[in-house]
């Protein structure tokens, strides 16, 4: 009886790890299908703004979940990017000046990955060229237009009452 339950028991182990490392196989491999549905999302929550606005809260424009947000340049590389992540990306450098990555991250994930001059009607600066907010920040989200081009420039609010 006793061998039976030994038996037993190490089958269950590893019928949950299997489970385990299923969802976890799925979780990875669904990521770039969240990315771009998020970033499909921003955009065209970016681009029905009304064009009188001329600022507003980033947490008003951003509809998915997010724990931080990361500014790269275009010439940053995957290594330097996955240091400052703390996990691995497959974010490639652009080599572009007006190309620069506009990351946002949810436990440990990249959640919505944006290309500034990826041939959109809007660019979004994050918070300097290389730069990191954390989403409990209160940030606002400053509107110009110009030549039919929206661009979006983030800052942070330091003066909060």
């Amino acid at each position: 009886m006793n061998k039976r339950k030994r038996i037993f028991s190490v089958g269950v182990g590893f019928l949950s790890l299997i489970f385990i490392v299923t969802l976890v196989s799925i979780s990875t491999f669904l990521n770039p299908f969240l990315q771009a549905k998020n970033e499909r999302s921003f955009e065209r929550t970016v681009l029905s703004l009304p064009s009188d606005a001329n600022e507003i809260n980033l947490t008003d424009i951003v509809s998915f979940e997010w724990d931080a947000l990361y500014s790269f340049s275009g010439y940053a590389s995957t290594e330097y990017i996955n240091g400052i992540l703390g996990f691995k990306s497959i974010i490639k450098p652009t080599y572009q000046e007006d190309r620069s990555h506009v990351v946002f991250v949810k436990g440990g994930k990249i959640v919505c990955h944006i290309i500034n001059g990826d041939n959109k009607n809007y660019t979004f600066a994050g918070p300097g060229e290389e730069g990191f907010i954390n989403s409990d920040l209160p940030s606002t989200v400053v509107l110009m237009r110009r030549d039919g081009h929206l661009h979006l420039g983030l800052y942070i609010n330091t003066d909060v009452s």
